[in-house]
């Protein structure tokens, strides 16, 4: 989600900001915008669930990262 982020169109400024310090105010960011936004935790579940899936299936393929990318993008 974060590569998806640093990536985005239109540029996003602070994606990339502080390095792992960065990364780890991100997570904690979104970690709780789910917990206080119950209506999106069945979705992040769900969501979670259908990348691991993807993630075994997908194991020795060249492109799993695009296709994981892909997943996660048409996620509602």
């Amino acid at each position: 989600m974060q590569s998806l982020l640093e990536r985005k169109v239109p540029f996003v400024p602070y994606a990339r900001l502080s390095g792992a310090d960065g990364l780890r105010l991100s997570r904690a960011a979104f970690g709780v915008m789910l917990k206080f936004s119950g209506d999106l935790l069945d979705s992040m579940a769900v969501l979670v669930d259908d990348v691991d899936m993807s993630w075994s299936e997908l194991e020795g393929d060249s492109e799993r990262d695009l296709k994981i990318r892909d997943i996660i993008k048409q996620a509602p």
